[in-house]
């Protein structure tokens, strides 16, 4: 008798976990229901992984999903974090009865693409029925044990202090909490980055909830208390604040997040594709389509309609179509080409087969954008290219969609690029061992052979290395720790600072042996790799201008500087094989051009719709 047999539409199949603690294995009853006529039941949010199905359950099947002569117990492989995840829920059940539930790798045939193709779509209802969403976090130990005990106790606490930014480490305990150096904000890192945080599918499984619950172990949490203290320690220092733990863990982003969205969900607000794409784009999940198809739930109707769930094994192959379909849909929902759309054109590395300005968000964030500034919005009332609309970040002229991939869009040629320095170097941190010194001299020798070209090509252009416009443009004047622009008082300081590090780490001294300006070197350097990450090159054009931009060390001589009229960023075109096409490159930080300059002088200006392709 197989597991698995054909479901009707609008139907799912729900388990029924029994009771049974006398034996160590887990059996589940499986039943097929349609939606009008579902038990109370609980869905399971969970964490896949990357781990094999190597434990087994035994399922029920025939006679009614119950022990009878007539039934017969079908062993099924599933991962060892879900089977912990079963047994502590059949631990947790109220006096021993057996509890509904909706998982999706036993509730779905995962074998089946054609079913999954079915049922993946019928989530976005199947999540807001459940009575519940249960969140498996893992098993549980002391560390977790005191977080979760812990958790309530510090939102209450952190919820009475007027002034959070003041709260780090070193005063923690003159607000009552615990001090910077407790053990207690260590088991919270570690709560907070547990893998079902890191996990895509998991935004729309909560977000769709009535009631949520995390469960670690034995012990369970409301969702609220996590989520709250979550808000509330991103407004501080605390756990950022010392120099081993530097990044806060994922949850912290993600928690607060969720808050966001399922208030928007809740007052039925438009979330649009791009802005969930930002958030998802530094998520997990196993096949790539699910980049959409893992978050459908959280869209639209509208939206969710015209996008087909298709896991035919030529679209996992080839996603090429989908994630076309999709930026052709983030364009039209958005109408004007606005701030976050450009973002996406300029924090994507390129997908095989598909055109050249579609945005990213199916690949992880790999740096920021340039910047935001206002290159193509024409401020002055009197410019003949002036609009209202461009007053806000909103109305923008908008992208028009042509045959078959290929958007229009208004612009000007600006200039030529001339020279190329492609800027491959990202900062790593390295310890005090003989291999991590050097590795840190091989880090240091990278930069500071790349500094050098930079420096001549500037220089070869009339811009002294030691001038601020040109540590600006190594870090795209953008000041990666505070989000803001660099400060021109405090930035050739800074540069200097990194240049006599990176000198020192070249010879092989050792990082203890250093006293660098710690602020001003994590500042300057950290500002440069997030800017050069994504195989940046620092360029000059033919009429001696420089600038940084491109994407993957694509830039090459010959490549047109552009203005998109309504774009904040400068961008970077090359000529396609097919005549009066565009292809992208990438996005530009040219200083003075910034800032719409490039309007100050319209008789030599030339507009035009360009066609990229």
């Amino acid at each position: 008798m197989p597991l698995y047999q054909s479901l009707e539409q609008g139907s799912f199949r729900l388990l029924r976990l029994l009771p049974d603690l006398d034996r160590v294995v887990i059996v589940v009853s499986v039943f097929h229901l349609s939606s009008q006529n579902l038990p109370p039941y609980e869905a399971l949010s969970y964490a896949w992984g990357t781990e094999g199905f190597t434990e087994h359950i035994y399922c029920i099947v025939g006679s009614g999903g119950t022990a009878h002569e007539d039934s017969v117990e079908i062993p099924v492989a599933i991962s060892p974090h879900l089977l912990a995840g079963l047994k502590s829920l059949r631990a947790t059940a109220q006096y021993g009865r057996p509890r509904w539930l909706w998982v999706d790798a036993l509730c779905i045939n995962q074998r089946d693409l054609d079913e999954k193709s079915v049922q993946v779509p019928l989530m976005s209802e199947i999540y807001p029925r459940a009575e519940r969403v249960v969140v498996w976090l893992g098993k549980g130990d002391s560390s977790s044990e005191n977080a979760m005990r812990t958790i309530p106790e510090l939102a209450a606490t952190m919820s009475d202090i007027q002034d959070l930014q003041s709260v780090n480490y070193k005063t923690a305990s003159t607000y009552g909490l615990p001090p910077g150096t407790h053990a207690t904000w260590a088991d919270l890192r570690s709560w907070y980055n547990r893998d079902w945080f890191r996990r895509l599918w998991v935004l729309q499984e909560v977000c769709l909830a009535k009631e949520i619950v995390f469960l670690c172990g034995s012990e369970q949490l409301a969702f609220i208390h996590p989520a709250h203290l979550a808000t509330l320690i991103r407004k501080s220092q605390i756990v950022a604040g010392t120099e081993e733990n530097h990044m806060l863990p994922p949850g912290l982003d993600f928690l607060d997040s969720l808050v966001d969205y399922k208030n928007y969900l809740n007052h039925d607000y438009d979330v649009g594709l791009v802005l969930l794409f930002n958030v998802t784009r530094s998520l997990q999940c196993r096949n790539i389509v699910d980049r959409v198809y893992g978050t459908l739930g959280m869209l639209h109707p509208r939206t969710r309609e015209r996008i087909t769930v298709d896991y035919s094994q030529e679209n996992l192959e080839h996603p090429a179509k989908l994630f076309t379909q999709v930026g052709k849909l983030m364009l039209e929902e958005n109408g004007p080409i606005n701030r976050f759309t450009l973002f996406w054109f300029m924090s994507k590395p390129h997908m095989l087969g598909t055109p050249s300005w579609l945005p990213g968000y199916m690949y992880p964030i790999e740096g920021q954008a340039l910047c935001m500034e206002r290159a193509g919005w024409p401020k002055d009332p009197t410019s003949p290219y002036y609009e209202p609309r461009i007053s806000t970040s909103l109305s923008i002229p908008a992208v028009s969609l042509k045959h078959p991939d290929n958007i229009q869009i208004d612009g000007m040629f600006i200039d030529q690029v001339a020279d190329v320095v492609h800027l491959d170097w990202e900062w790593s941190y390295y310890g005090s061992s003989d291999e991590d010194v050097s590795l840190a001299a091989q880090n240091a020798t990278d930069f500071l052979c790349i500094e050098a070209q930079c420096a001549c090509l500037a220089g070869g252009a009339g811009l002294a290395p030691s001038s601020i416009v040109y540590c600006q443009i190594l870090v795209a004047n953008r000041d990666i720790q505070e989000l803001e622009a660099y400060n021109t008082e405090e930035i050739c300081q800074d540069h200097q600072e990194a240049l006599s590090y990176f000198h020192a780490r070249q010879t092989g001294v050792d990082e203890q042996g250093l006293r660098p300006n710690k602020p001003r070197l994590y500042r300057y350097v950290s500002s440069i790799s997030e800017k050069w990450k994504s195989g940046r090159s620092f360029f000059t054009t033919k009429s001696g201008r420089v600038g940084i931009g491109g994407f993957d060390s694509t830039l090459a001589a010959g490549d047109h500087v552009v203005v998109l009229f309504g774009a904040h960023q400068l961008f970077l075109l090359r000529d396609a094989p097919a005549d009066g096409l565009q292809l992208m490159i990438g996005d530009a930080f040219i200083p003075g051009l910034m800032d719409c300059e490039v309007f100050n002088d319209v008789d030599k200006l030339h507009r035009q719709t360009l066609e990229i392709c």
